[in-house]
């Protein structure tokens, strides 16, 4: 099984045995919102084996907390720092190019200027780089073409660094605030309602999380 090659023998030993050691201050994202990637994305994996991009996404994120093997390249290095996250983003996207019939670009020289040494991918899909991309591109905080910043592949919790979940308040004051222009009144009246559906929408996926936290403790 193509997942296995990285070090994977279960979903449920995934989230179990995964260490859950705070990440280092690279990321460019709060360390909750990672955890929750990593259980939303293995409960997507875990109901269906053919979700080999939220695979990707789940141990990938596990693998930063530590405890767990590189998701592309099965590397093990004790401590992810910024330089080894981009480097496994490299070896992700040679895997993407080949499937592609891209030319291959130059990661040995790549890897080298990061300091770190160029570790050949291991034999998985694309789909499962594509999941393990898209997870670091937002991890590192990288910008696309347009200047935004990566999006987390999945849709996440909307919550405070401290894991509670935000009120409907704050995220219409946090809406209002990245305005361009004051909004109107009606304006606003939408904003709110956004605001509204958005912490009803992260109830659901905390309540997710929570679930299978209890059935991942149960099985392991």
């Amino acid at each position: 099984m193509q997942l296995d090659s990285v070090g994977v023998a279960s979903h449920t030993r995934l989230v179990s045995s995964s260490a859950q050691v705070p990440p280092s201050a690279w990321l460019a994202v709060p360390s909750v919102a990672v955890a929750d990637l990593m259980w939303l994305a293995y409960g997507t994996w875990r109901e269906s084996a053919s979700a080999t991009a939220a695979g990707g996404m789940a141990t990938t994120a596990a693998w930063v907390f530590g405890g767990r093997a590189a998701p592309v390249t099965g590397r093990a290095d004790v401590q992810v720092t910024r330089e080894l996250a981009e480097s496994e983003r490299i070896a992700a996207q040679l895997v993407l190019h080949e499937v592609a019939g891209l030319p291959r670009f130059p990661a040995v020289s790549e890897c080298a200027a990061l300091g770190v040494v160029f570790v050949a991918p291991r034999l998985v899909s694309s789909e499962w780089a594509r999941g393990v991309e898209a997870t670091l591109r937002w991890l590192l905080g990288r910008r696309g073409v347009d200047g935004r910043t990566a999006p987390a592949p999945l849709v996440l919790p909307s919550r405070h660094d401290d894991g509670t979940l935000a009120s409907a308040h704050e995220l219409y004051e946090r809406a209002v605030a990245a305005a361009v222009l004051a909004p109107m009144p009606h304006e606003r009246s939408e904003m709110y309602r956004r605001a509204e559906s958005d912490v009803e929408r992260s109830r659901r996926l905390d309540e997710r999380i929570r679930s299978l936290q209890v059935a991942a403790a149960r099985s392991g």
